[in-house]
């Protein structure tokens, strides 16, 4: 990818930090944290963080459109050039394979270590090894439908993981109809996203990454087609659309019904945002704390669990004094997980 090429999407940096700093710290403070140590949110008297950190689950929505946009911007003609999928598929795995299996393994041994303790186990925590190793292979095992246990976020690499399956072959053996096919995939997506009966590789989680990701695709072919958009008078009424959007969702509180909201996100507010942000010149954002603070998204996902564990642990176990209802408490964590998701990109150099 050219330098030029670069700059179309340097503002995903920026975007991917914040969704991930907002699932980690705000969404599984209030959903995992606060609860297994009996403690109200504190963010209620504030109206932003609180509306996040009931609501920040949407960013992953926001995930799926990046890895769909990326793999449209990356892949696609490699693979219709002969891309084995073994290459594409073999560095999918490389990169987002490893973490996972560091982070359940930690989440096993840490949820271990909390039931000698105190007799108890962390959210989605199992002390069974086939459970372990079911969560290794399957990633949540969402794509099984089958109850998510351990580290929770993975669910999401094997929704993912089988997105770029799917993307692989239609590039590969649909290449004028590609667009076609994502877009069946995206209808059969929102089908299965209200569908009320819930199958192995027909539920919700597949909805939401199938609906995300392939739009996300589309997208991406059609800014690549589209150079309107990067006037600005169009941005600007883009921009409008958005907000009346928006206001209209929260005015009719259909963030309240996952199903709607994640659907809406992902096929309207999400691709909106990015056809307003794509090309734009915001040039303070195009520096490499930025674009260093984007390549942690991944990894700052996958460590939250582990992280809150441990602090479950060292507070229950008495290690640890610290008021968790503080803000300062909150600014910590957000420190913690930055400092934790560097130090693991470098020490695996990925």
């Amino acid at each position: 990818m050219n330098k030029q090429n670069q700059n179309e999407l340097y503002f995903l940096d920026i975007l991917k930090f914040f969704a991930a700093i907002s699932i980690a710290v705000l969404l599984h403070y209030n959903d995992h944290f606060l609860p297994f140590l009996k403690q109200e949110n504190p963010l209620k008297n504030n109206a932003i963080l609180y509306f996040l950190s009931i609501n920040s689950y949407i960013f992953v929505e926001m995930f799926f459109i990046i890895s769909g946009m990326l793999f449209v911007k990356a892949y696609i003609e490699k693979i219709q050039n002969g891309l084995s999928f073994f290459s594409f598929f073999g560095n999918r795995i490389k990169r987002i394979y490893p973490l996972l299996i560091i982070t359940s393994l930690y989440m096993y041994i840490a949820n271990y270590i909390l039931f000698e303790k105190t007799n108890t186990l962390w959210s989605c925590g199992t002390l069974e090894l086939k459970e372990l190793i079911l969560d290794i292979i399957f990633a949540g095992k969402s794509i099984l439908f089958m109850p998510k246990t351990l580290n929770g976020p993975i669910w999401y690499i094997g929704v993912l993981m089988l997105c770029y399956l799917l993307a692989y072959f239609i590039t590969k053996f649909f290449k004028k109809y590609c667009i076609y096919c994502f877009l069946l995939l995206v209808i059969f997506g929102l089908f299965m996203n209200f569908h009320q009966n819930q199958y192995i590789l027909f539920n919700y989680d597949i909805a939401r990454g199938l609906i995300s990701f392939f739009n996300g695709s589309l997208l991406m072919i059609f800014l690549q087609k589209q150079k309107i958009f990067s006037k600005k008078f169009i941005k600007i009424i883009l921009v409008g659309i958005l907000i009346i959007i928006c206001y209209y969702l929260y005015h009719k509180q259909i963030f309240l019904v996952p199903q709607y909201f994640t659907a809406i996100a992902s096929t309207v507010i999400f691709p909106l945002l990015f056809i307003i942000l794509y090309g734009s010149e915001f040039t303070f954002l195009k520096n490499k704390i930025i674009t260093t603070l984007g390549d942690l998204s991944y990894p700052i996902y996958l460590w939250n669990f582990p992280i809150f564990i441990t602090l479950h642990l060292l507070i229950t176990l008495n290690l640890l004094n610290i008021n968790i209802l503080s803000y300062h408490f909150l600014f910590l964590v957000a420190i913690i997980h930055i400092f934790v998701a560097y130090s693991y990109k470098r020490l695996f150099l990925i």
